[in-house]
């Protein structure tokens, strides 16, 4: 079945981006500043811009050269602080750049480093300016740029740099008489038709808003299951992925794509969660959780002491208390709650075996490493320590307001361990009491229960209900 309107599929949406770096090689230099303009292809329609900490310092020649010193990046955001905001902002996007292999290399060496895999089509405005107006005795972007009278302010600074190449993209689209850029993006463009002919799917149904989505398979089984802020966008993400057996698989077993519409990304996040870990679709990878590189599990050594170590891949009966985006970052949180309840190295991140810890050795370690201090004392300590990864709150209703309907979701959760979902209409919501007994709750899995902290912790909703006290609201 295709689509109706085939059209549709084929509106790109473009991210874009300009960096400024310490220095020209990606494989040794970092970025010290990106902006992403997001165009549709005739007009922008939102733009993004921050300074990084590069965590290394900027040579003087570069910081003369942008006016980017290390004074006013020390106590900007590091890279993975904000790659998942990044990587949303280009999700089912075209990757454009002035000189796009500069920009695009640097990017995908910050993702790298964290552990992700990113691979975006992209589009250079060097070359389809020299395609679309030729003649010109150079096409930087500064000389370009004022030879056609296109604004550049704050040259050489990643926003005015974009501003600037939006700007141009803008004109090379307007101007292209030839077609050039259905040249550029027709491979693109014939792989999402080629796939939608060859797997007979159908995404004309799919929505621009954020959800979860699900792949079927000829037996109407579920065997993917995925969330996007846009859901249509992320599906033709899907469609133009062929450069993967997974990929390439997935779509071969697909027969139609579902959704479920939540209005807001962090409630896809639980949904997905709770989807994968009961449905546990085919497709979808286990083991390593997304979004961060090292998880702190927590366990209990054979001699009885409590313990959390460091892992790159869980399983899927670990018990994480904590994601980390690096091994710094754990081991700076590691080091900082080692001190505050005098928890001891060997049962705390070293992995030590049976040897004694550090801390031992500079005697800041009351001895468990060496089973010197009693298990019951020292479990008392590790127990104040795992105070942290608990709700403040034993059970409670956490509402989200679904986008531009007269719905809301209820998510039911607590230390109890469990959570449940459903959705309800406002009015409905406006005239209830009990609310205890509006959400079925069933078991949650971990990472669902780690979502739902970051959220809580984040006050990424919109109204919390108590249960033992519904009268108190907590926005």
């Amino acid at each position: 079945m295709l689509l109706q309107n085939e059209a549709r599929l084929f509106c790109f949406m473009y991210a874009i981006v300009d960096i400024e770096t310490t220095g020209g090689s990606a494989g040794n230099e970092k970025i010290t500043e990106i902006a992403i303009i997001t165009h549709d292809g005739k007009k922008i329609v939102d733009r993004y811009s921050t300074l990084l900490n590069p965590e290394k310092p900027i040579p003087e020649f570069i910081q003369r050269f942008t006016g980017i010193t290390d004074y006013m990046v020390q106590n900007q955001p590091k890279f993975y602080e904000v790659a998942k905001e990044i990587l949303e902002l280009m999700e089912g996007k075209i990757f454009v750049a002035h000189n796009v292999n500069f920009d695009y290399s640097f990017v995908k060496r910050e993702f790298e480093s964290l552990g992700f895999s990113f691979k975006k089509d992209t589009l250079c405005t060097v070359k389809l300016s020299r395609k679309i107006i030729p003649g010109f005795p150079s096409y930087s972007l500064g000389k370009l740029c004022n030879a056609l009278g296109i604004g550049l302010e704050n040259r050489h600074r990643a926003l005015g740099d974009a501003l600037a190449t939006a700007e141009l993209f803008t004109l090379l689209k307007e101007k292209d008489e030839n077609n050039i850029f259905e040249q550029f993006l027709n491979p693109v463009a014939k792989i999402r038709k080629k796939n939608i002919q060859e797997f007979s799917i159908p995404i004309n149904h799919l929505p621009v808003t954020a959800g979860i989505y699900y792949f079927c398979d000829f037996n109407n089984e579920i065997i993917y299951v995925g969330k996007s802020k846009n859901i249509r966008a992320r599906v033709t993400n899907h469609l133009s992925n062929t450069k993967t057996k997974k990929a390439v698989e997935l779509l071969k077993h697909t027969k139609e794509i579902n959704f479920k519409e939540t209005g807001s990304e962090e409630l896809a996040l639980v949904m997905e969660s709770m989807e994968i870990s009961g449905i546990k679709p085919r497709f979808n990878t286990t083991g390593k959780k997304p979004g961060k590189n090292i998880y702190l599990v927590k366990y209990k050594s054979k001699e009885g002491y409590l313990g959390a170590k460091l892992k790159y891949i869980v399983e899927e009966n670990d018990e994480v208390l904590k994601g980390f985006n690096s091994a710094k970052e754990a081991e700076n949180f590691l080091e900082i709650n080692k001190k505050k309840f005098v928890l001891c190295g060997k049962y705390l991140g070293e992995n030590l075996g049976t040897k004694k810890c550090f801390n031992r050795q500079l005697n800041s370690c009351l001895g468990a490493c060496e089973g010197m201090e009693l298990k019951e004392t020292y479990n008392k300590r590790f127990e104040l320590f795992l105070e942290q990864f608990k709700f403040t709150k034993d059970d409670f209703i956490l509402i989200f307001d679904a986008e531009n309907t007269e719905e809301t979701y209820l998510v039911r959760t607590g230390n109890h361990k469990k959570v449940g979902i459903k959705k309800y209409s406002k009015e409905f919501l406006n005239n209830t009491v009990e609310w205890g007994n509006l959400v079925e709750l069933k078991e949650m899995y971990n990472h669902t229960y780690h979502i739902l902290k970051h959220i809580v912790d984040k006050k990424k909703y919109q109204k919390m209900i108590e249960i033992n006290n519904p009268n108190q609201l907590f926005s």
